[in-house]
């Protein structure tokens, strides 16, 4: 029993899921949308706005959307009796398929849709597209019908020719023989109001050979202003687009059209809508209407696209010049320049460029300043190696003008005493001017090897070596001495505490020659990365480089001090010298 119930069951379920996927198919319903074209397939403008219409309501409708095509062929076949089998022809094959909208292409397609709408779809919606509002009026829709409304304003491009051609004097009117021809010419008359201001002729209805050759004959003062050519007056077909490019080949003059399917066919330009633009307007209003949007609520829309439009080529071609344009004209197939085209690898060019010269400017910079620096470096090494010749020339010129002198003393005072030529009571006199002789020679012998290599300074530092020697050269001077440090030895290389100590020296040495001070004052002390060294005494008597002591003056000293990347100043005054060295340390 409870195996019987939980099988009733299951098929319940499955009977009802049945149903309810039946329910849902039946309310998933195609969404016809017929488009009805009041001639062949050929027309450009005709073929880009189903286009337009046809690619917006596969991207942006939810709804599945099926789409039909009928062509009436009315300009082949404008007679009564061909409309009505068309139309009941059309109203048979669609008797089991209503449509949901009818896409009305052009005046002539929506004039049918509405007289003859009880046939053909009685329950669709009309949309139409490319129609003037002049025409409009005299078709005089029901109000359930919408669409695009384009202002094929002949006047305004009459208006841009004018201002193209600002000496022109005569206006030629083209247009077919077809009923479509026919209204688009009689529109131009009222459209163009030029008060005798040029000499018009409208060709209208002229064979094609006629027409070609008339255009040919033409003067370069004319506007040549077309309109459409469905049919010649011979009565043959054409398509207005490949018409068009026949006649502005043969034309001796300008010529202007309102359509931007004639631009690139040969036609300056010409105040015109994008069928594009028109056809995704159009399609737009499909949608709002197959989703239940009231068509009677949706009134007729005007174009947003119209615009002045010309062919930059057609402008060179006839000296029209660009500025003479108005303002926001759209310019189409203007050659690119050569920075539009390639501007991308002219970018790259230009930045290679740049760089290698930016490097080629950094190498020559270099090189440039290892020069100078070469230069700079082999005039110090010239430089320090003339102050050492003056170092070693100065000490050998003492020690042959005084130790040696001491010590000649001393050969000459021997001599006599092995000799036996000094009276017996001068011989303790001898001795005692030899042993001074000793004594003195020994003194600057000892002096000598002390600036030399002075063995303190690797014992005991730069601050014990240098307070005993200013120290000492206060007692041997006389002078008031005072000597103040403070900075740390680790810090501070082997090198260059010689070289503080000599430039002390040297200004000691200075001071005691050339300057009558009573007081001196060494000063060293480390402030941030940089070591300085103060040496100052109280005469107005300037230190010099130069005469009597230039290995001991401020040249000397300032060799020292730019080894090591330093520099060396000297401030005299009324109340006394200092020489400031600034040495940089880690």
């Amino acid at each position: 029993m409870r195996q019987g119930s939980a099988a009733l069951l299951l098929l319940s379920l499955l009977f009802g899921s049945l149903l309810m996927g039946g329910t849902s198919r039946a309310h998933v319903q195609d969404h016809r949308v017929l488009f009805l074209y009041p001639d062949s397939d050929t027309i450009m403008a005709t073929v880009t706005v189903t286009k337009a219409v046809q690619k917006v309501l596969m991207e942006r409708a939810p709804l599945k959307i099926q789409t039909f095509s009928e062509f009436l062929e009315l300009s082949r076949f404008p007679d009564e009796t061909h409309r009505r089998r068309v139309v009941g022809h059309l109203a048979e094959k669609y008797a089991q398929a209503r449509p949901d909208v009818v896409l009305a292409l052009g005046p002539d397609a929506l004039r049918i849709a509405v007289a003859d709408r009880s046939a053909l779809a009685p329950q669709a919606s009309i949309v139409f597209c490319c129609v003037s509002p002049v025409t409009l009026a005299t078709i005089e829709p029901p109000a359930d019908v919408t669409g695009i409304v384009s202002e094929f304003d002949v006047s305004q491009t009459m208006a841009l020719a004018r201002r193209l051609q600002p000496n022109a004097r005569h206006v030629v009117v083209i247009a077919g023989a077809a009923p479509f021809d026919l209204r688009w010419a009689q529109t131009a008359r009222n459209q163009l109001s030029l008060d005798g201001q040029f000499d018009v002729r409208y060709l209208v209805g002229l064979p094609r050979e006629t027409l070609l050759d008339e255009v040919g004959k033409l003067s370069r003062d004319t506007i040549v202003i077309l309109l459409t050519v469905f049919k010649d007056g011979a009565g043959r077909d054409f398509v207005p687009g490949e018409m068009a490019e026949e006649i502005a080949r043969a034309s001796s003059a300008p010529v202007y059209g309102p359509y931007d399917t004639f631009l690139g066919r040969g036609l300056v330009g010409g105040y015109m809508d994008t069928f594009d633009a028109i056809g995704t307007q159009t399609a737009e209003l499909i949608l709002r209407i197959l989703r239940g949007e009231d068509p009677r609520t949706i009134p007729p829309q005007r174009s947003t696209t119209q615009a002045f439009r010309v062919d930059a080529r057609q402008l060179e071609r006839w000296g029209l010049r660009e500025s003479d344009l108005p303002h926001n004209t759209v310019v189409m197939f203007k050659t690119a320049s050569f920075w539009e085209q390639h501007r991308n690898l002219a970018l790259v060019a230009i930045a290679t460029v740049l760089v290698q010269s930016a490097f080629l400017v950094f190498l020559l910079s270099q090189m440039r300043r290892r020069r100078l620096a070469e230069l700079m470096l082999r005039r110090s090494e010239e430089h320090r190696e003339s102050i050492q010749d003056e170092g070693r020339t100065r000490i050998a010129q003492d020690l042959h003008d005084s130790t040696a002198q001491h010590l000649t003393a001393i050969g000459l005072n021997l001599m006599r005493l092995r000799e036996g030529t000094a009276p017996h009571t001068d011989t303790n006199k001898t001795l005692e001017e030899m042993k001074g002789s000793l004594n003195e020679a020994t003194k600057e012998l000892r002096a000598y090897i002390y600036l030399l290599h002075p063995p303190a300074l690797q014992r005991d530092g730069l601050g014990p070596t240098l307070q005993r020697y200013v120290e000492e050269f206060g007692r041997r001077t006389g002078l008031r001495t005072e000597i103040r440090s403070d900075y740390k030895e680790s810090k501070v290389s082997s090198p260059l505490q010689r070289s503080i100590l000599r430039i002390v020296q040297e200004a000691l040495s200075n001071v005691h020659r050339h300057a009558s001070a009573s007081r001196v004052s060494v000063h060293l002390r480390r402030v941030g990365k940089r070591l300085h060294l103060v040496v100052s005494h109280d005469s107005s008597g300037k230190i010099s480089g130069s005469g009597e002591d230039p290995c001991m003056g401020i040249q000397g000293m300032s060799s020292r001090v730019e080894r090591f990347g330093g520099r060396l100043r000297v401030r005299s005054s009324p109340t006394g010298t200092i020489v400031h060295a600034v040495v940089p340390v880690r």
